[in-house]
């Protein structure tokens, strides 16, 4: 695989696993942006895996999602994107 290929396969495991995670805790892109200390403009490239993201901001993420960085690194497929804000538990 090349290694722009490579890039992109990491920087959409990460969407998904951001978007899963943010999901289970019941935020919204904006509840997570303002805890994780990034904009919520930034938040949304990297749920749609089009932001090459720093470590510092894959910490921030995960420390704002109670998760150790390396579970947003797990390989996972990006799903489409459902408009709307998640359901309340």
């Amino acid at each position: 695989m090349a290694p722009r290929a490579r890039v992109v396969e990491v920087q959409r495991s990460i969407a998904a696993n951001v978007r899963r995670w943010r999901a289970r805790r019941g935020l919204t892109q904006e509840a997570l942006a303002e805890k994780a200390n990034l904009g919520a403009v930034h938040l949304r490239n990297v749920e749609r895996g089009t932001e090459n993201l720093t470590i510092t901001t894959l910490v921030s993420v995960a420390d704002a999602l109670c998760v150790q960085a390396g579970a947003l690194l797990k390989q996972a497929e990006l799903a489409p994107l459902r408009p709307g804000r998640p359901k309340k538990h």
